[in-house]
């Protein structure tokens, strides 16, 4: 503890714990607080023997400030119960935190590798997970050689041409940036801040943490985010391409791509496009728009069906049955959903155009399903009714 080791170089490492033998067992040692300025092949180094007879190793608060000749500044290798935390490395000429051969529960967590690593860029690792049981998870690297890795695979990314190189991320892992920032990507007149205070940040220049932040995404409450101006308030949001909502605000929208006919037949039918999925216990406002033709004395007649257990409170604003030749009384009328509550449409003649425009609220159970229109001649009759291509419905879920 609280030593410092200032080696020359082209020497053995300045820290060396190993088992000699297979029959040895090396346990309970602590490594803390300790300042390494040099050393030969790695600065600190752990190897077991053969089985990993090194077991209960902390790490802990050291500077290993180097340079080196070769190799890492922490190699951890044939050991277990190893916990390698909150240290400092810099200046070596391999990985900062290399553990690799056969060891189990292996925490490496809070470290700082500074690199470039003594101009080798060749196989170099901020932290590198060979062969390991265990989790590595907020070690800031700061390289400037163009490989880093952080994940447990041995090929390191290839950033060329970047400053700061994270490489990949595995799982449980993490980079962890001190100060306003955690992570910043750049770009082109903008740049993208996940902030270590919980916030994401974009700015309209390549600095998010130096720059004049202009938008924010933040934690409003549990399962809600909200957008911010960087200091507190509430911003816009504009979405450029197609937003998808599931729940509250998502709308459903069904369009008739094709005409459809009934002749001679007052049996409700369902409709061939007009019908759209819904989600359990949820509420709706439903809208359609019908275009149609009848004859004036065959009408028209239309109804909703829906899952068990649903309501539809609903009605049509349309031509009553008794209108002909264009004109008449436009009926409101009330209905539920089902078969049985079938509104009538008026027609004024075959090949005339008429619309019905409907309105209403579903309330859908505990049980999900289509909700699907029907419609029928009103009175069976030898001429064509036909429900008109670009005739539409939607629903909007509204709870």
């Amino acid at each position: 503890d609280a030593n410092t080791y200032d080696s020359p170089a082209f020497q053995h490492p300045s820290i060396l714990i190993s088992a000699g033998s297979a029959t040895e067992l090396v346990s309970g040692i602590h490594i803390t607080a300790n300042q390494i300025l040099g050393g030969g092949y790695r600065m600190l180094d752990v190897d077991g023997y053969s089985g990993g007879l090194i077991r209960g190793l902390t790490i802990a608060g050291n500077q290993l400030l180097g340079p080196n000749t070769a190799g890492a500044g922490v190699e951890v290798a044939r050991a277990a119960d190893v916990q390698i935390i909150g240290n400092t490395v810099a200046r070596t000429r391999g990985s900062g935190v290399y553990v690799g051969y056969t060891c189990d529960q292996v925490q490496v967590v809070d470290n700082i590798v500074h690199l470039p690593n003594q101009g080798n860029t060749t196989g170099v690792y901020g932290v590198y997970n060979g062969a390991m049981t265990g989790r590595t998870s907020w070690n800031s690297i700061f390289p400037d050689v163009t490989k880093a890795d952080l994940d447990s695979d041995s090929t390191a990314t290839d950033q060329s041409g970047y400053a700061q190189t994270l490489g990949s991320i595995g799982a449980n892992q993490g980079v962890f940036f001190a100060g306003g920032r955690a992570v910043v990507l750049t770009g082109t007149d903008a740049a993208l801040a996940l902030a270590n205070d919980g916030n994401i940040r974009w700015a309209a220049d390549d600095n998010a943490g130096g720059g004049t932040v202009d938008t924010g995404l933040a934690r409003d409450s549990a399962g809600v985010v909200k957008t911010t101006d960087g200091a507190g308030g509430v911003g816009g949001l504009r979405v450029t391409g197609n937003l998808t909502v599931d729940g509250v605000g998502k709308t459903i929208f069904v369009r008739k791509t094709a005409d459809e006919t009934v002749n001679n037949s007052a049996a409700l039918q369902d409709d061939n496009h007009l019908v759209a999925a819904v989600a359990a216990n949820a509420t709706y406002i439903v809208e359609a728009f019908v275009i149609y033709d009848a004859a004036t004395a065959a009408d028209l007649k239309m109804a909703f069906t829906g899952p068990s257990g649903a309501t539809l409170d609903w009605t049509s604003t349309a031509l009553g049955a008794s209108a002909t030749g264009g004109t008449g009384t436009l009926t409101v009328s009330h209905s539920t959903i089902g078969g049985g509550s079938a509104l009538p449409l008026g027609g004024v003649g075959a090949g005339t155009k008429v619309v019905a425009q409907i309105r209403g609220l579903l309330v859908v159970g505990g049980t999900a399903g289509n909700l699907t229109t029907q419609w029928a001649q009103n009175s069976a009759g030898a001429t064509d009714a036909i429900v008109r291509t670009n005739s539409w419905f939607r629903l909007t879920r509204v709870a």
